[in-house]
């Protein structure tokens, strides 16, 4: 079996003879009042990748500085990069690979008389998993009248607020096996195929083409109820109509507004042309 080696977008010279990859568990296990145990079984952590890079200093097309220059960057400027290793049969079938975004964790330069002149580094990689923050946003709907000696003016808008934390959405990891395809997860999970495009959206960071999925990869798996587009927004919008003989450079009209409504507006100005309906924010 024929084995190819990729870190930094770059084939490594010589593939590495021994590869560990651990998924690392989060059990926790109790122990009851009538001394027997229980585990609390909990989401895989971050998956850790360890080998041993080989660069000659004789025979390499690039010499051993130019990787050692890339582990160092990734380093300094904080970088991830991608994990890929690949593996064929002897028939030229691609088997398939491990392909993860990483970061470089901590690496060892190991000189040895034994090697000869070759230099080996060994590395420690941890799987990087891309995170924001879901929001979207509710409303909440209100009607005002403001009485003036001409005229009243009724407000009416919406307020947004941002989405309680406590209600993201629910996540869980799968691990991929041989045959999987996103269709066959999503219709497990959701009991759609069509909804593969829910789990390619959450993963993006590791899956390039959602047709093209490898055993070993570790996917993101959304709650069924959850919902992959939010926004969050904080400013006050507001529609005025009725008001025929307003004027936003009234100051003794903006003050009696916002008196009456001081609940929703804590200030600012609104609207800036004369017509009987108007739209200002606050």
């Amino acid at each position: 079996m024929a084995y190819n080696c990729y870190l930094f977008n770059e084939l490594m010279p010589i593939t590495p003879g021994k590869l560990t990859i651990k998924i690392k568990g989060k059990n926790t296990v109790l122990s009851l009042l009538n001394d027997s145990e229980i585990s609390l079984l909990k989401l895989p952590g971050l998956t850790e990748i360890t080998t041993t890079l080989v660069f000659s200093m004789l025979d390499g097309e690039k010499p051993p500085e130019y990787y050692l220059n890339l582990l160092k960057n990734a380093k300094v400027n904080r970088e991830t990069t991608q994990f890929i290793m690949t593996r064929t049969s002897p028939s030229g079938v691609l088997l398939f690979d491990t392909n993860i975004k990483v970061s470089v964790e901590d690496y060892s330069i190991v000189e040895d008389a034994r090697s000869g002149m070759d230099l080996s580094v060994d590395v420690k990689l941890r799987q990087y998993r891309e995170y924001n923050t879901k929001t979207f946003t509710t409303t909440e709907e209100f009607t005002h009248t403001v009485p003036t000696a001409e005229n009243s003016i009724v407000i009416t808008g919406t307020i947004t607020s941002e989405r309680d934390s406590s209600t993201a959405p629910k996540t869980t990891s799968y691990t991929v096996q041989p045959g999987d395809t996103l269709w066959g997860i999503a219709k497990k999970y959701y009991g759609n195929g069509a909804l593969y495009t829910k789990i390619y959206e959450a993963n993006k960071d590791i899956i390039s083409n959602p047709n093209v999925i490898y055993a070993g990869q570790v996917l993101t798996v959304l709650d069924s109820t959850a919902d992959n587009i939010g926004y969050t927004g904080s400013k006050k919008i507001l529609t005025l109509s009725g008001a025929s003989g307003y004027s936003s450079n009234n100051g003794q009209r903006q003050l009696e507004l916002q008196k009456a409504n001081k609940s929703s507006i804590s200030m600012g100005t609104v609207g800036s042309s004369h017509t009987s309906g108007r739209t200002g924010s606050f």
